[in-house]
């Protein structure tokens, strides 16, 4: 029962109902509290939702019952980053490390927790002067409003199961915006549907590089 509600959470994480994902994940707690990867997973979610402090607890608890488990140290890390707390979030990749020294998602959040931290903050600027009148809504290049449309299409096909058509969809998305890496992460949503494990994960891994690529935000990173 709380593998079939795991499963059900990982669901609703890849097709961003993120919400139901942690409600499944809090009930296949409920049914399996000594489980370490329900409280990381639940960690990641509440982290997309910009629950840090939740995150954080669930983070910690997953090491309580894992303590040489890598992901929970990036877990861990990761809200620390999210709380600003630089200093601590360094802390734990290296106790990570210090357990598992290869580890390169480790090695690579320590790199980017220790730039954060070398990064002087700039002076603040001089206050823009009162405008006369509100500027007019940038509007989305053409590419970009295409791959929404395109995205939208996709979402309602994959609301209806129609699996196929959504993958279509959602990779005319990503041709027409490539640095999205959302697009990427639909994409994969529908291979896990599909029972496409193997392309499901090699498209989330994608989608991480991409998403550091492209500067994305942690909470998009999240998983």
């Amino acid at each position: 029962q709380a593998q079939e509600l795991k499963e059900r959470g990982n669901r609703a994480g890849a097709a961003g109902d993120v919400g139901a994902a942690v409600g499944h994940y809090s009930a296949a707690i409920a049914r399996d509290p000594n489980n370490h990867v329900l409280f990381s997973n639940r960690s990641a979610a509440y982290a997309r939702l910009g629950d840090y402090g939740r995150a954080l607890a669930d983070a910690c608890r997953t090491l309580e019952l894992r303590p040489d488990w890598a992901k929970g140290y990036s877990r861990k890390a990761a809200a620390l980053e999210f709380l600003q707390r630089l200093e601590e979030a360094k802390a734990t990749y290296e106790e990570g490390l210090a357990r598992d020294p290869g580890n390169e998602q480790l090695l690579q959040g320590l790199r980017g927790v220790e730039a954060r931290l070398a990064e002087a903050p700039p002076p603040p600027p001089p206050p823009p002067p009162p405008p006369a009148q509100p500027p007019p809504p940038q509007e989305l290049p053409q590419n970009k409003q295409e791959a929404l449309q395109e995205k939208e299409l996709g979402n309602a096909a994959y609301k209806r199961k129609e699996f196929p058509a959504a993958l279509e969809h959602y990779t005319r998305a990503e041709q027409l915006d490539p640095t999205n890496m959302t697009y990427v992460t639909n994409q994969a949503a529908v291979y896990f549907e599909t029972g496409d494990y193997e392309r499901c994960r090699a498209l989330c891994e994608r989608a991480i590089e991409l998403g550091r690529e492209n500067r994305e935000d942690y909470r998009q990173i999240a998983k």
